[in-house]
């Protein structure tokens, strides 16, 4: 039914209000009380003044009891769905389906200026037939459908089945081109493929939506598609979209997907907000798809590549770009990736690679507990990490390398943040943070600085106490928690005849008291304790060989790590400056040897001091500082002097 409400009635002359549309029949007219009438109306006039509400049909099961304008019978009820949508487009409008489970056997058809609404996930189109999406229309470049809005219902594909080799089409809700858009409010469940697969949008949100267990066809012959939100591009120059507030759970492949299409350009200005993604493949993905921005969006426990993954794309797009260009993480967050990694970029196309230039920025992202490493740079340029975070990560908290000589890795900036306690997969052999380039790989200007790399998994108080005979140790100041039971702890003098008692936690009692395994020989108190077990290999490692150049390591907090503070291959260029805990070096001897004897500074600044034996030059660069000895001379990281001398010198430095 539709209804026009007329303002103010009256003939006028000068077409001040729009005309009564022609050639539409509407089942009732309501008038204003305060309509004040003026004149004469005649058939012609079709300058008579009004404005009217969008039409309102309404759609209920037969069983329902509701009055409706159209009523499902419980078979191919999208005829009914749809002609309530065909109706509603002719002047613009909304379909409002009643709540009840409504059998869809072909696609229901959005069309321009319908709103299609229920009654939240009482309202559930229910597929029920073979190899279709619940709701279609691909429109094209040229007519884009316009002003969409679907909104507050449920759609479950789980009646859906797969009659054939598997096809990303099958999806929940299956759209192209479309300007406008607005999804919200949806519960979409079960769908073979994508359960929100929308293309080539402009002005568009996607906002409270929730997509569970999607693609679940996806694991018989899947490699594209099947993501629990998935948005493709490269049509339009900007394809402006918003997805907020969404949560994807259990899809076969990616939760929230962007990828570049083949199309005719490389489209701009996308977010993801404020997104929840756990128990897909992958978390987030940006498939070759340039200035998007990830903000506050959480991956947990996805299974397959990565929590975040931004990548050159499985699709080649016609003018050969690839790799994203301008994409933005902020305060994202993963954890508890299995089998992978929280962030991973990568170049991963390098065949048919055409360089842009990059510019990946991560700024507050965290990346903890991932079975793999917590962030995985690879043959990529102009990335930033500033104050992120990455612990207990099984491998590296962050690995950033060069393994192709075509795409040499330029331009890495680590600024601030946390690299802790991570190699929790292997004791030993990962680090905080790596770089470098592997096999023929390149890698230079990289640039680490005021990071901590630390492990505190050691723990030493200096108020241990402990009876003899007993297993109770208590201290003020330990912190003791669940976790550290199996931990191996050593007590000084506790043990036989004042000797060290070594031992394991064996339960955990309370902040300041534990068991261990075994009873104390000695009373002690005020005792030295130490136990846990440092996992984080080197703070900073750097790999690889003299195709490594220009790495700058500044002014980083270096601690408690396994093996060593810091460790470095064959660099051409390195500069190693300020690191607490690894700088100042210290001092060594140098081994003078024949006349002209030159001397080139290690990766630190260093003092150079030369004393006695018979001295005629001493030369920095191209300048002479002194003709005779003694004389300290200042070399920054990797600058050389040259001593010139008829009887050999002592020489020294003092590293910093």
């Amino acid at each position: 039914m539709a209804t026009i409400t007329f303002e103010d009635f009256f003939p006028t002359t000068d077409d001040t209000y729009p005309a009564i549309p022609h050639n539409h029949t509407y089942d009732s007219i309501t008038f204003k009380s305060n309509v004040v009438f003026s004149g004469s109306v005649t058939q012609s006039g079709s300058a008579l003044g009004f404005s009217y509400s969008p039409a309102t049909f309404v759609v209920a099961t037969l069983s329902s009891g509701y009055k409706a304008d159209y009523i499902a019978t419980g078979t191919n009820d999208q005829v009914p769905i749809n002609a309530a949508i065909t109706a509603a487009a002719i002047t613009g409008g909304k379909v409002f389906i009643h709540a009840g489970t409504y059998k869809i056997q072909a696609p229901i058809v959005p069309l321009s200026n319908v709103c299609i609404q229920g009654e939240g996930t009482a309202t559930v189109l229910a597929g029920n037939g073979t190899n279709f999406s619940i709701m279609q229309n691909l429109a094209s470049l040229n007519s884009p459908t316009t002003d969409i809005e679907i909104c507050d219902l449920k759609i479950d594909g789980t009646g859906v089945t797969n009659t054939s080799s598997y096809s990303p089409a099958y999806k929940g809700i299956y759209l192209q081109y479309s300007k406008r858009l607005k999804l919200h409010g949806l519960y979409v469940y079960g769908t073979l493929a994508t359960g929100i697969g929308v293309d080539f949008l402009v002005d568009t949100i996607i906002d409270r939506c929730v997509v569970d267990t999607c693609g679940t066809s996806f694991a018989v012959g899947g490699t594209v598609g099947s993501n629990g939100i998935g948005i493709g591009t490269a049509k339009y120059a900007v394809e402006s979209w918003v997805v907020s507030n969404c949560v994807a759970v259990n899809t076969g492949n990616v939760g929230f997907m962007c990828e570049a299409q083949n199309g005719i350009t490389n489209s701009e200005y996308m977010t993801f907000a404020n997104c929840l993604s756990y128990n897909n493949g992958t978390g987030f993905l940006d498939s070759g798809v340039s200035r998007v921005s990830f903000n506050n969006c959480w991956a947990w426990a996805n299974t397959t590549r990565s929590g975040f993954l931004v990548n050159t794309g499985d699709i080649a797009i016609p003018n050969g770009v690839f790799m994203p260009n301008n994409v933005y993480l902020t305060n994202c967050y993963a954890f508890d990736q299995t089998n992978s990694s929280g962030f991973v970029i990568v170049d991963d196309q390098i065949a048919h690679h055409v360089t842009l230039g990059y510019n990946i920025h991560l700024q507050g992202c965290v990346a903890t507990g991932n079975s793999v490493a917590g962030f995985v740079v690879q043959d990529v340029s102009k990335v930033s990490m500033i104050d992120c975070k990455a612990s207990t990560n099984g491998t590296h908290g962050v690995l950033a390398y060069s393994d192709n000589v075509q795409i040499p890795f330029k331009d890495l900036k680590i600024i601030g943040g946390a690299y802790y306690n991570n190699s929790t997969g292997a004791s030993g052999a990962n680090d905080g943070i790596r770089i470098g380039s592997s096999g023929p790989g390149i890698m230079s200007h990289a640039l680490i600085q005021g990071a901590s790399c630390y492990d505190d998994n050691v723990h030493t108080v200096t108020d241990g106490t402990i009876t003899t005979g007993t297993a109770i140790l208590t201290s003020a100041t330990a912190g003791f928690n669940a976790s550290m039971v199996g931990n191996t702890i050593t007590v000084n003098g506790a043990g036989s005849a004042g000797g060290n008692l070594v031992t394991t936690i064996l339960s955990w009692q309370s902040l300041t008291q534990v068991t261990v395994a075994a009873n104390a020989s000695t009373t002690v108190s005020g005792a030295t304790t130490t136990w846990g077990t440092a996992n984080q290999r080197y703070g900073i490692g750097i790999a690889g060989t003299t195709n490594n150049n220009n790495i700058r390591i500044l002014h980083n907090d270096l601690y408690g790590n396994k093996t060593a503070q810091f460790n470095t291959g064959a660099i051409s260029t390195l500069e190693v400056r300020g690191n607490a805990g690894y700088n100042p070096i210290g001092q060594a001897s140098i081994s003078v040897t024949a006349s002209p004897f030159t001397y080139t500074a290690g990766n630190s600044p260093e003092d150079v001091f030369i004393n006695g034996g018979t001295v005629s030059s001493i030369v920095k660069g191209s300048t002479t500082l002194a003709s005779a000895s003694p004389s300290v001379v200042h070399l920054e990281p990797n600058q050389a002097v040259v001593v010139t001398y008829s009887s050999a010198p002592t020489m020294a430095a003092d590293k910093y």
